[in-house]
C-alpha cells in the first residue's frame, strides 16, 4: 500500500484549515488559542481516506508570517502539496514564501486550490486562474491542476479528492528500505502508558518491539505501540503520521525537533559542507559568516554560514559553503534545509547537505570546491568517491556508508560493487569485493601508503642499520586512526610488495640493512666476543663495555644479530650464539632419553657451567614451550619428545 503525506500550504486566512475539515471531516485547530484567534498557529493533522490501494495524512500548517518555522516543519515531511489561494484576494505575501520553501525542500508535486470560490464570480474565477497561472509558470507548480472549491457549498470538493487520488498514482512515495526516522513534532504523555511522541515517519519502516535512539541526545528508547491516526498498527511504514509510545525516557527529556530512529543511522555535527541557493525573491544579501536560522525537518537551529567562494551571496545565487553550529544537530547527507536570516526573520534560502562530517575549510581553494562539485554531482559514483575519499580516519563499511548516504543498504552495495569493477575503491583485507568487509577509495590508498612511504624512509635514513619501525610508532603517522584499520592496509601493502613486516616491525619493501666496512668489522668481533664465551652466556653490559667506544653501531648491530638468529636472547639481559643455545639443549635431549624429568642440577652437572647458566637456559626453554617445568624438574613437551 502506498502512503503519502498531503500539505496545505498558502498565506493566513486563505482557507487551509477549512478545507482541511471539507475532506477529512476534521477541524485541525486544537489549541484554545486557535478557536478563540481564528488561526492555526500549530500543524494540524488529519486522515484523509480515500481506497483501499493508497493512504493519505494531510498537514495543516500555519499561514500567519510568525509561525512560518512551525510551516517548514510540517512542510518538511510531504510528498503533495494543496496550495491554497483565496480567489477573493489572490497571491499574497505568506503565499509566495511558502511556495519558495516547497521550492526548497524539492517538493515536485501538487495541486493549486482556489478556495472560496463561492465567493467571487465564474469571470472573476477565470481571471484569477489565468492570474495564478502566470505567478507559477516558472516554479514545480506550473502545470499544476487548478481546482475551484468551496469548503461552505462542499462544490469541488470531490473533483479535488479525485485529482489527489491522481497526483498520489503518480508519486512514487518514501522509501521504506533505508533506517527508520521519526522526526518529532509533539511531545506528551498518556497516562498509563508515559511518554509518546508525533511525527511523519519519513524513512523506513518501524515495529513495536524495536530499540532506537533519540538524537540529539543520544538516548536508548524502545517502541512499546505505534499508532497511525489513533489506530495501533503492527508496523508504521514511510509516509504515515505516526505516534510512538517510548520506553526509556521522559517527556522532559525529549524537545520538538528531535528524532527518533535507528542507532548509528544519523550524523552529529557542527559543522558541514552543504550546497546553498538563495531564493529569487530574496530582500537581503547573505554576507559571508553571516549568523542565520537553520530548518531541518522538525528542527531549529542557529547557525553561521562560511562563503567558500564569495564574500556575498544575491537573489538567485547558487554557492558552496559550511554551516557551523553553536550546538550539535542530527542529519543525514543529501538531507534538504532551509535558511532565514537571524534578524529579520524571513526566509533567504535553502539547500542540501553534502557532507555532514566536514571538517573546516580554508576559503578560495581550488582542490576544495572540486571536492564540493563531485559531492554535489548528480552521479552516484563521483559523489560517493568524494565522500569516501574525504574519510581519511577510518576504512568504511557498508552499512555506515548506507546510512550516511540515507540510501538501503542493498542499493548501497550495488553502487559500490560498480566502483569496486571500475577500479576506485579497494577492499584491503580482502581478495576481491566483499561487502562484509570494510574499503577506502583507491586514492586516499595511494596518498596514505605515501605517508608511510614518507615515514619508513626517513627512519632507514636515521636508523640505517635497524630492520624497520614498530608498527605502533608507524600508525601514528598514518591518517586511519584505529590500529585495526591501520593493520588491515599494512597487510594490504605487503601483499603488493611495497612493504615487508617481520613480527612489529614494518620495513620498505626494497629496504635492506648493508653494512659498511667497519661496521661488517664490528659484526665480526661482536660474534667472537661470543664465540669465546661459548655456552656461557655473557651479561650485556659486559658486551656492551667491551664494545664502549662503539656503542651506537654496537647496539644495531647487536639487534641485528638477535633478528638474523646468530643471537638467542636468553632473557632481557643475556644472549648467546645459536650454535650454543642448541648445543646445551642437545645435551638436555640426551638427558631426557635416560629419565623423562631433568633437573637445574643435572644440566649444570652435565654442560660443567654454573647453576646461573643453566636457569636461564630452562627458563628460556620453558617460556618458548620447548619444555615445561614440574615442580624442581623440567621435561620435553611431547610433540620434541616423539620426534
Amino acid at each position: 500500500m502506498k502512503h503519502i503525506i498531503i500539505g496545505t500550504a498558502g498565506h493566513i486566512d486563505h482557507g487551509k484549515t477549512a478545507l482541511t475539515l471539507a475532506l477529512t471531516g476534521k477541524d485541525t485547530d486544537r489549541l484554545k488559542e486557535e478557536k478563540a484567534r481564528g488561526i492555526t498557529i500549530e500543524n494540524g493533522y488529519a486522515n484523509l481516506l480515500l481506497n483501499d490501494e493508497m493512504t493519505a495524512s494531510i498537514i495543516d500548517v500555519p499561514g500567519h508570517e510568525k509561525f512560518v518555522k512551525n510551516m517548514i516543519a510540517g512542510a518538511s515531511g510531504i510528498d503533495i502539496v494543496l496550495l491554497c489561494i483565496a480567489a477573493d484576494e489572490g497571491i499574497m505575501p505568506q503565499t509566495k514564501e511558502h511556495l519558495d520553501i516547497l521550492t526548497l525542500l524539492d517538493i515536485r508535486k501538487g495541486i493549486i486550490v482556489l478556495t472560496k470560490s463561492d465567493l467571487v464570480s465564474k469571470e472573476w474565477l477565470s481571471e484569477m486562474k489565468d492570474e495564478v497561472k502566470s505567478s507559477v509558470f516558472d516554479t514545480f507548480l506550473k502545470d499544476a491542476p487548478i481546482i475551484c472549491v468551496s469548503s461552505k457549498t462542499k462544490e469541488g470538493i470531490d473533483e479535488l479528492k479525485n485529482a489527489i487520488v491522481r497526483e498520489i498514482e503518480e508519486t512514487d512515495g518514501k522509501r521504506r528500505d533505508r533506517p527508520f526516522r521519526l522526526p518529532v513534532d509533539r511531545i506528551f504523555t498518556v497516562k498509563g502508558f508515559g511518554t509518546v511522541v508525533t511525527g511523519t515517519l519519513v524513512d523506513g519502516c518501524v515495529r513495536a518491539g524495536d530499540d532506537a535512539i533519540v538524537y540529539p541526545t543520544g538516548k536508548i528508547v524502545r517502541i512499546r505501540e505505534v499508532q497511525n491516526h489513533d489506530k495501533t498498527i503492527e508496523r508504521g511504514e514511510a509516509g504515515m503520521r505516526l505516534a510512538l509510545n517510548l520506553a526509556g525516557v521522559e517527556k522532559s527529556e525529549i524537545e520538538r525537533g528531535y528524532t527518533v530512529c535507528f542507532p548509528d543511522s544519523m550524523i552529529m555535527t557542527k559543522c558541514m559542507d552543504v550546497r546553498v541557493k538563495i531564493t529569487d525573491s530574496a530582500d537581503y544579501l547573505v554576507l559571508h559568516n553571516s549568523r542565520l536560522h537553520f530548518y531541518h525537518g522538525a528542527q531549529e537551529a542557529v547557525c553561521k554560514i562560511r562563503l567558500l567562494e564569495n564574500d556575498e551571496l544575491g537573489p538567485g545565487d547558487e554557492a558552496y559553503a559550511q554551516l557551523l553550529f553553536e550546538k550539535e544537530v542530527a542529519v543525514r547527507n543529501g538531507d534538504l534545509f532551509v535558511l532565514r536570516f537571524f534578524s529579520p526573520v524571513i526566509t533567504i534560502g535553502g539547500g542540501t547537505i553534502l557532507d555532514a562530517s566536514a571538517k573546516k575549510h580554508s576559503r578560495n581553494r581550488k582542490e576544495v570546491i572540486n571536492r564540493m562539485e563531485h559531492l554535489s554531482d548528480e552521479t552516484p559514483g563521483e559523489r560517493l568517491l568524494a565522500l569516501i575519499a574525504a574519510q581519511k580516519k577510518s576504512l568504511w563499511d557498508v552499512k555506515t556508508l548506507a546510512d550516511t548516504e540515507n540510501i538501503s543498504v542493498s542499493d548501497m552495495t550495488e553502487k559500490l560493487k560498480e566502483l569496486y569493477e571500475a577500479g576506485d575503491i579497494i577492499f584491503p583485507d580482502a581478495d576481491g569485493f566483499d561487502a562484509n568487509k570494510k574499503f577506502t577509495a583507491k586514492t586516499l590508498m595511494e596518498e596514505i601508503y605515501n605517508d608511510i612511504e614518507d615515514a619508513l624512509g626517513k627512519y632507514h635514513k636515521e636508523n640505517p642499520l635497524k630492520e624497520g619501525m614498530n608498527q605502533a610508532e608507524l600508525r601514528k603517522s598514518m591518517s586511519p586512526e584505529g590500529k585495526a584499520d591501520c593493520d588491515r592496509i599494512l597487510v594490504y601493502f605487503e601483499k603488493d610488495g611495497r612493504i615487508k613486516i617481520s613480527g612489529a616491525e614494518v620495513a620498505l619493501g626494497g629496504f635492506e640493512v648493508v653494512l659498511s666496512e667497519e661496521q661488517e668489522d664490528l659484526k665480526r668481533r661482536i660474534i667472537e666476543f661470543y664465540e669465546n664465551a661459548g655456552v656461557k652466556s655473557p651479561d650485556d653490559k659486559v658486551v656492551e663495555e667491551e664494545f664502549a667506544g662503539e656503542a651506537k653501531d654496537y647496539s644495531m648491530i647487536a639487534l641485528k644479530l638477535r633478528r638474523d638468529g646468530v643471537l638467542v636472547s636468553l632473557s632481557e639481559k643475556n644472549a648467546v650464539l645459536k650454535k650454543y643455545e642448541q648445543q646445551t639443549l642437545d645435551k638436555f635431549k640426551e638427558l631426557s632419553k635416560i629419565k623423562d624429568e631433568v633437573t637445574l642440577a643435572e644440566l649444570k652437572e652435565a654442560m660443567d657451567f654454573s647453576r646461573k647458566y643453566a636457569q636461564l637456559y630452562l627458563e628460556y626453554w620453558d617460556k618458548t614451550a620447548v619444555t615445561r617445568r614440574i615442580g624442581d624438574a623440567h621435561i620435553l613437551r611431547v610433540k620434541d619428545k616423539e620426534e
